[in-house]
């Protein structure tokens, strides 16, 4: 791929040459030596530098290590920037795949930076030093004569000459637009806190509280809160006393676990699918081999995303370096997602057939368990009667009615409830529903004869209060 070289007319800035308004009307191109370093210029002005220098690191650290990146806010700097990177080799596939690649809606302009970085020249041992601009001489001083008044004014006594001297003072401070007060020596001078390296604080596992470092000097609990409160299990915000830079935020629950797939929202919904889709394929693929992209333009999945990668760790490296990357001029929000992707569960052997085949064996255990419970209660149940003789009338007219699946049940409180009844008797299996009547009774029914003997027995004589016992019979036909 051919590189178009920089204009002459370079103009020296720092470490790096920055072309002026004069080398854009210069004809005749000027062959540039591939080097480390990469010159981008037609950046958004609008962003932050800070927001930009990320920015920029997101985009072109899959190409290789990144020394430094340099910006600026200067008239002559506006809209440029320098990527150095530690090999030529890193630098050469940057400008070949990023070249036009639309940052915040502006299409970068990259080729190879005329001069050589500090950084590379101090390693490489070429580094010179250059000459200090010396600050321009103070322009000559004016007679005044408001000062030269307040130096005459008084006698020859120490006491007239230190009051002159006190005039002489307050005039110049006047003059200079200030205040002749001056902080008394002694008071104490309040410095602020060193910043935190975050590569200097060591991985912790994954828990429910996240540190955050180098926040703004205007950072505060309801910034804050208004940042975390979307995500779920949201708890609180917690500043650190006498530090701005640094705050503590706390999640109710870790109930969402690595894994393959990152969930994306807060994406610009004006996009057509197919670029979005291309522009997170571009900014997701450097963390590794990214299996699918899911985007809907539905009502519910818009501004959303789903990210596949083959590996968690690949997964879990994008998530920590995009997170809040302005992408169409709006931060991403990612976490992990709830489920994992079924084409994960393909890639791991699962099919949807084996999947469907394991949830039918685990509800067959869970009912099979249950019924084995519910006959261990119906056989303890009858022993019990069995211990006590029973109750002669309810055994009369427990022979008096044949089994059938309805039961009848009577002596209930008054405060009885149809959804009582049902939390009552829906513990055994077959329940189909339970109506309750006037006059403390109601009526159960099952699905088979098995199903209601077994709850019979299990609930004739329980006592719902001190005072009521339920009795449970057959129902009539």
């Amino acid at each position: 791929m051919s590189i178009p070289a920089i204009p002459g007319g370079m103009m020296s800035t720092g470490a790096h040459a920055v072309p002026t308004h004069s080398a854009t009307i210069q004809s005749g191109p000027q062959i540039i030596t591939p080097n480390h370093t990469i010159y981008i210029n037609n950046l958004n002005e609008k962003i932050k530098t800070d927001e930009l220098k990320k920015s920029l690191y997101a985009v072109f650290v899959q190409f290789g290590q990144i020394l430094d990146i340099i910006t600026g806010k200067s008239v002559k700097m506006r809209g440029q920037a320098f990527v150095v990177f530690s090999e030529v080799s890193s630098a050469r596939s940057a400008l070949e795949a990023m070249r036009g690649f639309p940052l915040y809606e502006k299409p970068m302009c990259i080729n190879f930076a005329r001069t050589t970085s500090d950084i590379i020249a101090k390693r490489e041992g070429t580094y010179v030093e250059r000459p200090k601009r010396q600050p321009p001489p103070p322009p000559p001083t004016q007679p005044n004569p408001s000062l030269d008044a307040a130096a005459m004014i008084g006698g020859g006594s120490a006491r007239a000459i230190r009051r002159r001297q006190q005039r002489l003072a307050a005039a110049q401070a006047v003059e200079n637009g200030g205040t002749a007060s001056q902080p008394h020596p002694t008071q104490p001078q309040h410095h602020a806190p060193p910043p935190i390296n975050p590569a200097t604080i060591p991985d912790q596992p994954p828990n429910k509280i996240l540190f955050l470092t180098n926040l703004p000097e205007d950072a505060n609990e309801a910034m804050l809160g208004m940042l975390f409160a979307p995500f779920v299990g949201f708890r609180e915000i917690r500043m650190v006393p006498s530090r701005h830079d640094i705050a503590f935020v706390e999640f109710s629950t870790m109930d969402i676990r690595p894994n393959h797939t990152l969930y994306v929202n807060n994406l610009n919904d004006k996009l057509k699918k197919a670029d979005l889709k291309r522009a997170l394929y571009y900014l997701f693929s450097p963390y590794g081999r990214i299996v699918d992209i899911i985007a809907m333009k539905t009502p519910k999945m818009r501004g959303q995303a789903f990210i596949i990668y083959q590996s968690i760790t690949s997964a879990t490296n994008a998530s920590r370096v995009l997170q809040g990357f302005q992408l169409f001029e709006k931060p991403m929000r990612i976490q992990y997602a709830r489920k994992n992707s079924s084409q994960i569960e393909v890639l791991q052997g699962v099919n949807a057939e084996t999947q469907k085949k394991k949830e039918e064996e685990r509800e067959k255990r869970r009912r099979r368990k249950l019924a084995q419970r519910q006959a261990a209660a119906a056989a303890a149940a009858a022993a019990a009667v069995g211990q006590l003789g029973g109750t002669p009338g309810v055994d009369a007219e427990m022979e008096g009615e044949p089994p059938n699946r309805v039961l009848f049940v009577s002596n209930l409180p008054e405060e009885t409830t149809d959804a009582m009844l049902t939390m009552l008797f829906n513990q055994f299996s077959g329940f189909k529903e339970a109506r309750r009547a006037v006059g403390g009774i109601g009526f159960v029914e099952y699905e088979t004869e098995a199903q209601a003997s077994a709850a019979k027995l299990t609930y004739h004589g329980f006592k719902l209060t001190r005072t009521h016992a339920i009795s449970v019979t057959y129902a009539k036909h």
